[in-house]
């Protein structure tokens, strides 16, 4: 089964906000960010039901202490997200698929996959970009002064890539960091 049929199949019933807008992004041609505040806005106002990954119980952000909406985290029905699209972007024509109907006309709700832990997440991002600059995740390049090493090259490729995953002075530095005491990524042993 191809990478996208695959997703479109996972995101058949629920889907986290990220994965909302990289597929909005993706089938509508919709910028990443504007879609993803967009959700996230209409979470904490209640008008888009959220839930936890596994949990059919609604998430009240108005009630609770913090409105912090995890965008990572945190699941949206399809159908309550289509919804919304209709209510507030009726213009975008792309829908979420609609949950697979069994023979007594109820909905079948496939197991739901919990997202990747966020530094699990931020971890694999760091190893991709490093193997798509080509760089031996386990023989990096040691440091040369006066020219960027291994850990600015793919900083910069992460935060083009995902800048807002990476908002804030040491959320890369830290990720890199786990990489390197867990020895999933070394440099090179002169």
């Amino acid at each position: 089964m191809a990478k996208s049929q695959e997703l479109e199949r996972k995101l058949t019933e629920r889907s986290t906000l990220e994965q909302a807008a990289r597929v909005l992004e993706r089938e509508a041609g919709e910028r990443f960010e504007t879609v993803l505040d967009s959700l996230i806005s209409a979470a904490k106002s209640g008008e888009l039901p959220m839930y936890n990954p596994g949990e059919n119980f609604r998430r009240d952000y108005t009630a609770e202490k913090t409105k912090r909406v995890r965008d990572f985290y945190e699941e949206a029905h399809s159908v309550d997200l289509n919804a919304w699209l209709e209510a507030n972007q009726p213009h975008v024509k792309y829908r979420f698929p609609a949950p697979p109907m069994t023979a007594k006309g109820s909905t079948d709700l496939p197991e739901v996959d919990r997202p990747v832990p966020r530094q699990r997440w931020q971890e694999d991002k760091i190893k991709a970009a490093l193997r798509s600059l080509g760089i031996d995740i386990q023989a990096m390049p040691p440091n040369v002064p006066g020219k960027r090493g291994s850990k600015s090259l793919v900083k910069a490729e992460c935060k083009k890539n995902e800048p807002s995953a990476w908002k804030g002075g040491t959320v890369f530095d830290k990720a890199w960091q786990r990489c390197l005491d867990d020895g999933s990524i070394t440099y090179k042993k002169d």
